[in-house]
């Protein structure tokens, strides 16, 4: 976002309280990093309800019904991290059967 130069503020509670805007929008939702570095799984747990409630089913609803055309997560880790995306067409692509390979990537 810095060196985009885009405009910082601070994080909805929610996907649907995100103000309308044309183009890509970046959003940090940190709230599993500190009870992954305490080990409070308990509350892990919640936070990923919470992230469930308050975002992804709300991004995926707005995926299915067009109001996204795209969404992509980055899930951060100690030593490396994994970016997933996904159009309204790939909703449509669960049934696919995936190549051995892929598998394994």
């Amino acid at each position: 976002a810095r060196a985009a130069h885009a405009d910082a503020g601070a994080v909805p509670a929610a996907f649907d309280a995100l103000p309308a805007a044309a183009g890509a929008t970046l959003v940090e939702l940190p709230v599993l990093s500190a009870p992954f570095i305490e080990q409070d799984w308990a509350r892990w747990h919640d936070a990923l309800a919470a992230l469930e409630r308050d975002w992804f089913a709300p991004s995926l609803a707005a995926l299915q019904s067009g109001e996204l055309a795209a969404v992509g997560f980055t899930l951060c880790g100690d030593t490396s991290s994994v970016t997933l995306h996904a159009t309204r067409g790939d909703l449509r692509k669960f049934w696919r059967r995936r190549a051995l390979a892929s598998l394994f990537e």
